[in-house]
């Protein structure tokens, strides 16, 4: 009965070592995933803020546009008013 009970036991020892390398590949499998993850996330947050950055630049602009546009539409009234 005691070598039926040690073969259960190194048996269920076994059965569980199994088990624990199963979860620990699978934890580390996890573990690449979430750094992966986290790696994209700060390439997204990068390539976001370089939107952001360029949506102010060329925002920018258009106001520089628009008062350009202004001015020369008041110079070229100024011109036409000289004329007459």
């Amino acid at each position: 009965m005691n070598i039926i009970n040690n073969l259960l036991i190194k048996y269920k020892h076994n059965l569980l070592d199994k088990k624990v390398k199963e979860l620990q590949a699978e934890l580390e499998l996890k573990e690449t995933e979430i750094a992966d993850l986290t790696s994209k996330n700060q390439i997204s947050d990068s390539t976001i803020t370089n939107l952001e950055n360029k949506i102010l630049f060329l925002e920018n602009d258009i106001d520089q546009l628009k008062k350009s546009r202004f001015r020369t539409t008041i110079i070229f009234k100024q011109n036409i008013a000289k004329q007459f």
